[in-house]
């Protein structure tokens, strides 16, 4: 008889066993279920985005198909043509002359129109808009986060409708795929919402062509790109005030980071030091931080994903121009061209031997004194610092 309760509480047991691991199997399909359903909204949404733009470069299609019929018709009417807008993107339907659609004077007013402060107000607020800042400034500018995908739940996301917000690899062109849709994204706010927001935008937006758009917009990713790349290689303000979107901004170095570069430099003279011939303490001078070269960025040089970055060299200023010589030349044995002009103009020429022998010239001749030695001396001692 005591064997049955045992035997029940056996049952019981596994029961509950059982019934706990069909929990743990519905928690994980409905985690799975959760995230398919997030990438499936996200791939609704990018197509939904890609259904916009369609339509919009439609529209463009339909002005040029317009232009170019009128063109070979050869009419000049004043017959309206209406092109119908979808639900989705403007209610109702705006209108364009027919002789008008892509004529010059209607591109020359586009590029008015994008140019203009609404409609450059109307792009700050929508990338304000998507990346969930108050104020676009390179300080404000979000960095990109790199090893998570949009549908991650430490992605950033607007509090309000969950959606994830706009993260720019700053480092990548603006027709990357990483940047590139958000980009759509932005033309499609500025033409569907623009007008209700910046209602000064309405009449500049139903006169740009969304090729002009697309890409003053492409514009000003490639500004605020070189803003943030250059703020964040440099860890210094950018004043925006008073410049173009377009603007090339050229900045001195800061003072901590020309430091920085010449104390590396002075390491690795210091630790090279010993294994040369200056290690007398009549050298120390030249081995102090003062006496090391600037490192300057190169200003033709722009942020992509695959270039390295370039920076520029300067001779110290007490070194004179003659004392610029070629490291090269000098490794190739090409001794002549490297060091002729220096000689000519720091040997004595009363030190000189005067006698000429065949198939010698004059640098030849010259090795024969103590002074080029100490010259070339002081030579070798300026590239190693150089170096």
């Amino acid at each position: 008889m005591s064997s049955t309760p045992n035997q029940n509480i056996q049952r019981l047991n596994a029961l509950v066993e059982l019934v706990e691991e069909l929990k743990a199997d519905h928690e994980g399909f409905k985690g799975l279920a959760a995230k398919r359903f997030q990438v499936l909204s996200a791939e609704v949404q990018l197509l939904q985005t890609n259904n916009k733009h369609l339509k919009h470069e439609n529209q463009d299609l339909k002005k040029q198909i317009n232009y170019v019929d009128n063109e070979n018709a050869g009419e000049d009417s004043d017959d309206r043509t209406v092109l119908e807008g979808s639900s989705d993107l403007r209610e109702g339907a705006f209108q364009i002359p027919n002789d008008g659609a892509m004529s010059a004077d209607q591109a020359q007013k586009s590029l008015g129109a994008v140019s203009s402060k609404p409609v450059r107000d109307a792009i700050l607020e929508a990338f304000s808009h998507y990346m969930g800042i108050s104020n676009v400034q390179p300080k404000n500018l979000p960095a990109f986060p790199f090893g998570i995908s949009k549908d991650h739940q430490k992605w950033p996301k607007d509090p309000s409708t969950q959606k994830p917000y706009h993260r720019y690899n700053w480092t990548l062109t603006a027709d990357d795929p990483t940047n590139a849709e958000s980009l759509q994204e932005i033309q499609a706010w500025v033409m569907d919402n623009a007008p209700t927001e910046i209602p000064e935008a309405a009449p500049m937006i139903q006169t740009v062509l969304p090729k002009d758009l697309r890409q003053k917009i492409r514009k000003k990713y490639q500004y605020l790109s070189r803003k943030y790349c250059k703020r964040h290689d440099k860890g210094a303000d950018v004043v925006e005030e008073g410049l173009e979107d377009e603007g090339d901004v050229r900045k001195a170095l800061s003072k901590a980071v020309r430091d920085s570069r010449a104390e590396s430099k002075l390491e690795q003279h210091i630790r090279k030091r010993p294994l040369s011939w200056y290690e007398d303490s009549k050298y120390d001078v030249a081995f102090i931080i003062n006496a090391m070269s600037d490192d300057e960025d190169d200003p033709d040089w722009r942020p992509t994903s695959a270039e390295i970055k370039n920076y520029i060299s300067h001779a110290p200023d007490y070194r004179s121009p003659l004392q610029n010589y070629s490291k090269t030349g000098y490794v190739h044995g090409k001794f002549e061209r490297t060091y002729s002009s220096v000689l000519t103009t720091k040997l004595v020429p009363s030190k000189l031997h005067q006698t000429e022998r065949p198939g010698e010239t004059t640098v030849t001749r010259w090795m024969m004194t103590r002074q080029v030695v100490k010259i070339v001396r002081e030579h070798i001692l300026e590239m190693q610092l150089r170096s």
